[in-house]
């Protein structure tokens, strides 16, 4: 090999042994420099959607106050559900709109509408309450969306949880949602819901209530033909109570 293509060749393999040096160099820089390496972002956590329920009233009523507070303190949304409370002074079209599905539960008072209904076959369920205010849906939707019905349950026992644990709460509902005056009003008119039943930690409906009902808005022959116990569906609540729900509600 001559000798001016030794020395081209020495160049060379200099200049690549510079060029290595210097890549080393500008990784060891990058690699020290101040800047924070990207960090991963975590996949967004997204809620699963909360079910609509339709529930149907006939006017406010302190009676009101364990599905005000099941949806003000967050009861009926930790079950999954986001309730919808709707007035209606029409009573036939409530019944209509809930046997078609259109609403999955109406709050009535026990009163000859739904005596009537009963008696004409409307397959109705009555799941709880008080004379004052009735759980009705359909034993259609008890068949098919079970699940949906107990949640909403669960969701009204924790709302009469928080009227019974919370006064001022419920006070405070009173005023906003039941359109009292004054708090000496709301104070009157939680004193008479609780001696209403309202301190019954499951509103369970009693059999007497029901057969009363019928008695007093059927003639005789109609009356018989309503099965009170088939009317008056409260297996949800008991099952309910036997779980244990309703004790760890109260547990201190």
């Amino acid at each position: 090999m001559s000798g001016g293509r030794r020395v081209a060749r020495r160049v060379g393999v200099a200049l690549l042994a510079v060029g290595l040096a210097l890549l080393t160099l500008g990784v060891g820089c990058s690699a020290g420099s101040g800047s924070a390496p990207a960090t991963a972002v975590p996949p967004r956590q997204v809620e699963p959607p909360l079910e609509p329920v339709r529930a149907l009233y006939p006017a406010v009523t302190a009676a009101l106050l364990p599905y005000w507070a099941a949806s003000e303190a967050g009861g009926f949304a930790r079950n999954g559900l986001r309730v919808e409370l709707l007035e209606t002074s029409d009573a036939p079209g409530a019944y209509a709109r809930l046997l078609k599905g259109e609403v999955e539960v109406y709050l009535t008072p026990l009163t000859p509408e739904l005596a009537a209904q009963a008696a004409d076959g409307a397959d109705l369920a009555i799941l709880g309450g008080t004379p004052e205010l009735v759980i009705v849906t359909t034993r259609r939707l008890l068949s098919t969306r079970e699940f949906i019905l107990e949640r909403y349950l669960r969701g009204v026992l924790e709302g009469i949880h928080a009227v019974q644990t919370r006064p001022d709460f419920a006070r405070d509902l009173l005023l906003r949602q039941g359109g009292l005056a004054s708090p000496e009003q709301a104070d009157q008119a939680l004193q008479s819901y609780l001696g209403k039943g309202g301190a019954e930690r499951v509103p369970y409906l009693a059999r007497a209530d029901v057969e009363a009902l019928l008695a007093q808005a059927l003639p005789p022959p109609r009356a018989e033909s309503v099965d009170a116990d088939r009317l008056l569906e409260q297996s949800i609540l008991r099952r309910l109570e036997a779980s244990g729900f309703v004790a760890g509600l109260y547990r201190v």
